[in-house]
């Protein structure tokens, strides 16, 4: 137990299976069962309320001096995690960002394999629904009309899905199944950017992980505004030191997928920040942001295929400022009819180049899409 710490996560259920620390799924990280901590924990009153999701709210309002919170007791909410991430670090502020690594990696993997805008959460906030009035008003026989806003974050996993530690751990070490379609492996270019020691990452792989954190948490929240917000940061996180404004962060996200869709989505989160901030507009479009939510993952995931080859923001900038051109190039090529001359050009940019004083002119590089 020494120099592991423990962080609650909400959105996966742990079959029991008696592993605790041993053969940890990621080395330096993994998951345990709650069990597993409510065995390990101190006889306290409070913690086992709120391991067992019973009693909590009770043992809190029979001690309001020793457990009492801000606000009311009948306001607490008590939903115990559903399993725990472990990460074996000495420094409290170097194991929450990693714990924060293992769940973006859970999300990332499950977005991105089963194309399901889904997450998994650290915080029981998520897990919460409400039916608030959204508006009163008259009707034409002066009568009090009510409607009413479902309140709840679609983008967590309300339901925890059930895995075993063998298929978590089989999964990563294999790329095989783990539930569905859900897939997460080792040598996957994102799983390299969010597991292992931060310092043995490149500067744009760090900054690739603090983006994909971030996004991770853009789907906690159970409002889609600040849902909006957080995903437009994650890609700033990427591109704000090259890009000179929104406009062209725009298009050089854009600019890293090779076909339809991405791109509009891409367009859409953009258009829906610009009205955020400057007219203050409310979002309510939850089928739209969930698409543009997988969008902003594939633009992650893009990015950190690109960092098996390149190794600073800039480097990165550089190839999508590349296929901007490029794609404009082509374009024009298009409208004079000069096909083909158009699809060569579009194909040669998305190939990612090292850098390099000696440049072999066989070497195509690597795809980045």
């Amino acid at each position: 137990m020494r120099d592991w710490i423990f962080f609650p996560l909400w959105g996966l259920e742990l079959a029991e299976n008696g592993l605790g620390l041993e053969k940890a799924i990621f080395g330096d990280a993994t998951v345990v069962t709650r069990s597993f901590i409510r065995d390990q924990a101190p006889a306290h009153p409070l913690t086992a309320a709120m391991m067992s999701g019973e009693g909590l709210r009770r043992v809190v309002e029979a001690s309001p001096a020793e457990f009492g919170g801000p606000a009311p007791v009948s306001r607490l909410i008590d939903i115990p995690p559903d399993c725990f991430i472990a990460v074996r670090r000495r420094k409290p502020e170097d194991a929450v960002r990693y714990a924060e690594s293992v769940r973006t990696l859970l999300t990332a993997s499950f977005v991105l394999t089963s194309g399901q805008a889904k997450g998994f959460a650290m915080t029981p906030l998520s897990l919460h629904w409400a039916a608030p009035p959204y508006r009163v008003m008259l009707d034409e026989k002066s009568q009090l009309q009510t409607q009413y806003k479902i309140v709840v974050s679609n983008l967590i996993h309300l339901t925890p899905v059930s895995v075993t530690h063998k298929q978590l751990r089989e999964a990563w070490n294999t790329g095989s199944a783990i539930q569905g379609s859900w897939r997460m492996w080792r040598n996957d270019p994102l799983s390299k950017v969010l597991i292992g020691d931060w310092g043995s990452l490149s500067s744009l792989r760090k900054r690739i992980r603090s983006a994909a954190s971030t996004l991770a948490r853009a789907m906690e929240s159970t409002d889609m505004t600040v849902s909006t917000l957080f995903a437009v940061v994650a890609l700033e996180m990427l591109l704000k030191d090259g890009a000179t404004d929104f406009a062209e962060m725009e298009e050089l996200a854009s600019s890293i997928f090779d076909g339809a869709g991405g791109p509009k989505e891409i367009s859409r989160l953009f258009e829906a920040r610009h009205k955020v901030a400057h007219e203050a507009a409310v979002r309510e479009e939850q089928e739209l942001h969930s698409q543009e939510v997988v969008a902003t993952w594939i633009t992650v995931s893009l990015a950190a295929m690109a960092a098996e080859e390149l190794t600073t923001v800039d480097e990165l900038l550089t190839h999508l400022r590349g296929r901007v051109q490029a794609r404009k190039l082509a374009t024009q090529f298009r409208e004079q009819g000069k096909i083909d001359l158009a699809d060569q050009i579009e194909t040669a940019s998305t190939f990612v180049k090292k850098p390099t004083s000696k440049v072999n002119p066989n070497d195509q590089g690597t795809p980045s899409a």
